[in-house]
């Protein structure tokens, strides 16, 4: 089995409060491992001392002081090994935000290693370390990503990283990943059979499964509100009263409940305030035993049953 297939979504953005772009600082010490994942922003990795091995993909990168490690959004990802010195800096930025910053469209970052020179690795450090685990620092964030961009896109191993066809299509998957294989190559004026052999070798990762994650990012995206039961903590109180103005404001309700768990007060609660608005039923962690008895929350409400770890029925959904 390639070692790029088993993947779980974690975002890259703090959520403690709304942030459009973040650096964090890492130690093996201090944060251990993460598990392979993936995430709707794209990601540098800075590596400031010590060494590290990534999987991406089904590749294994050997990263040392100085190198330079990217992902775009939805590619697995995972810290397979690090030296105890090793100290890096994880930057991050929601798609959207990074486009405007970038001004373009067609700016997706794609899986990128190179080593810096050691003026851009020392300037690049210095602009991390002023923004590192702080919030408030949007525009100080831009600064540096406009930065990394310009320093990889004047570096010849940028641009051999990735087939033409590869960055084509990550440009517009990124923002329409709901387009078909065939409508894709037929707008770079190549066969399917070609787009996805070239994505599949850059990428580590079949093509219809990095669009399945997308799918799937681009659907956590649009669900992902706070809840909308009440609380006395006034920050989840804002959230909550941004929520229920969301639910006002929609013309299709998606209420998503763990059928791994039997349903709890909140979705039957949640189920009361949907009554009457058009609404599906999406089940989530398909992959499990299913024991919700989701069938009796809203009867006669269409129900799909999707797996966010493993892409299942996203695209009945």
């Amino acid at each position: 089995m390639s070692t790029g297939t088993r993947a779980i979504h974690q975002g890259f953005l703090p959520t403690c409060e709304p942030s459009r772009a973040y650096v964090w600082k890492y130690t093996p010490v201090n944060w251990g491992r993460r598990p392979r994942h993936f995430h709707i922003e794209p990601e540098f990795n800075l590596i400031a001392s010590g060494r590290a091995t990534f999987g991406i993909g089904s590749r294994i990168v050997e990263a040392v002081r100085g190198d330079l490690i990217g992902f775009p959004p939805g590619q697995d990802h995972v810290l397979l090994d690090a030296s105890p010195d090793l100290f890096l800096f994880a930057i991050g930025m929601d798609p959207g935000f990074s486009s405007d910053v970038l001004r373009a469209e067609d700016a997706t970052l794609g899986p990128l290693h190179l080593h810096l020179a050691s003026r851009d690795f020392e300037a690049l450090v210095a602009r991390a370390a002023a923004t590192v685990d702080r919030s408030g620092v949007e525009q100080a964030c831009a600064e540096l990503w406009e930065n990394l961009h310009w320093i990889g896109r004047n570096r010849v191993a940028w641009i051999n990283t990735l087939h033409v066809l590869t960055r084509r299509s990550l440009s517009v998957l990124v923002h329409s990943p709901w387009i078909g294989l065939d409508d894709l190559s037929a707008r770079f004026h190549s066969s399917p059979s070609e787009v996805s052999r070239h994505f599949h070798q850059d990428m580590g990762l079949p093509f219809v499964q990095y669009r399945a994650r997308l799918r799937l990012l681009h659907l956590v995206r649009l669900v992902d509100t706070a809840g909308i039961t009440e609380t006395r903590d006034p920050v989840e109180r804002l959230g909550v009263e941004r929520s229920r103005g969301a639910l006002a404001a929609s013309d299709l309700v998606l209420l998503v409940v763990d059928d791994s768990e039997v349903l709890h007060p909140e979705d039957w609660a949640i189920a009361g305030l949907v009554q009457g608005r058009p609404t599906i039923v999406v089940a989530n962690k398909a992959d499990l035993p299913a024991v919700s008895g989701v069938e009796g929350l809203l009867p006669g409400r269409p129900l799909v049953r999707v797996s966010a770890l493993t892409g299942q029925g996203l695209a009945d959904l």
